[in-house]
């Protein structure tokens, strides 16, 4: 009896009634879920859970450092144009131990309590909107209809507390962009100044050489340089929607001729409302000079912690020494940044003289204002 008891436990499963093998453990499904839900844990779920733990520990806990809030001013804020080097710029500044955040000043959920580089902020230096015009009302809206991904979003000036960040964009992003932007665009020209925070203590702009930035420019938002041809949709819609009183698609002189006109637009109302003494061109001038300019040095900085402080300090010393002994050494420190763009590598290379100068569909005026911005920034066309 036993014999054939231990040979029917051999015996192969039952079938059920369409035929299929019946499972010999049920529960061994449920280990499989629980399996399959615990690697899912571990995987995705735990590192995500991680990273939320490290950022409130390092910026919303106030163990390791004040929490800084939109309410809260910050040190600096740094502008230039697209392609001027404030990428390169920013992660320069952050390994001094500054913490700059490249296009947004959300301090509670990025590394932003020093201050904010990049370009769109300076849309509050730029001309107020005359809200009663139609076409230039109009020209705004369009701007906001659609998402303009890698140019321009709402959350790089203000977080949003209504629109979900699972949704790339519906109408409250789209209410939200309108919004923002009709509150931030000319903001520093108004009576009251920008109203909304964070507000900064002291404002730098980042130029480079005006022939290299269009090159820049022209590849990387244009299909090439030819006369006729324009930017990028979005980019059109984004000019228009700033500087709407500017007619940029009749421009026949093509990429090149908007992107000087933005190259003077940019430039000339940021220079007007910093002052020509807080300039600084990105070829020659070193993260810790450019720290210099921030007052991150000076006695009477309240927002950097003195801990941060010593690290700058140690850090630029170690620089400073050893560019002196480079120089005594009669070597010449090598500096990239701003003198070789990576997107634009062998891909376009402008002339002053053939490109801008003799180029009969560039307006005399436009190139005469480029000239002028030239000599005062130092720069040789």
């Amino acid at each position: 009896m036993r014999r054939r008891q231990r040979q029917g436990a051999g015996a192969p499963e039952a079938a059920g009634k369409d035929g299929t093998k019946a499972p010999a453990d049920a529960s061994i499904e449920y280990k499989t879920f629980f399996r399959n839900c615990l690697i899912l844990a571990v995987v995705i779920v735990g590192p995500y859970f991680a990273f939320l733990a490290w950022r409130w520990l390092r910026l919303q806990s106030g163990l390791e450092r004040r929490v800084v809030t939109m309410d809260d001013p910050r040190q600096v804020l740094i502008v230039g144009t697209q392609s001027s080097g404030t990428v390169a710029t920013s992660q320069a500044l952050n390994e001094l131990g500054i913490e700059i955040c490249h296009e947004c000043t959300d301090a509670l959920n990025h590394y932003a309590r020093d201050g904010t580089l990049g370009w769109a902020q300076a849309i509050r230096f730029l001309p107020r909107v005359d809200w009663a015009d139609e076409k230039q009302l109009k020209k705004f809206a369009e701007m906001c209809r659609s998402p303009r991904f890698n140019l321009i979003h709402s959350t790089q000036f203000e977080p949003s507390f209504n629109c979900s960040y699972r949704v790339s964009w519906d109408r409250c992003w789209q209410t939200a962009c309108l919004e923002v932007f009709k509150r931030q665009l000319g903001c520093a020209h108004s009576p009251e100044g920008c109203s909304r925070p964070p507000a900064f203590r002291k404002t730098l702009l980042q130029v480079r050489h005006p022939v290299h930035t269009i090159a820049s420019l022209i590849v990387k938002y244009c299909t090439d340089a030819k006369e006729g041809t324009l930017p990028h949709p979005d980019k059109l819609a984004v000019l228009d929607g700033f500087l709407p009183r500017i007619d940029w698609r009749s421009m026949e002189g093509g990429c090149i001729q908007v992107f000087t006109h933005y190259w003077c637009e940019y430039n000339e109302n940021v220079l007007e409302a910093v002052g020509p003494e807080n300039f600084y061109r990105v070829e020659d001038t070193q993260p810790c000079e450019i720290a210099t300019m921030a007052g991150f040095f000076s006695a009477d900085n309240q927002f950097f912690p003195r801990a941060n402080l010593g690290h700058l300090q140690l850090q630029c010393g170690k620089r400073n020494a050893a560019a002196q002994a480079e120089h005594q050494g009669g070597m010449t420190a090598h500096r990239e940044h701003g003198t070789v763009n990576r997107g634009n590598t062998g891909k376009l290379k402008l002339l002053w003289q053939r490109d801008f100068v003799d180029n009969k569909l560039m307006p005399r005026e436009l190139v005469k204002r480029v000239e002028h911005l030239a000599k005062i920034f130092g720069y040789t066309l």
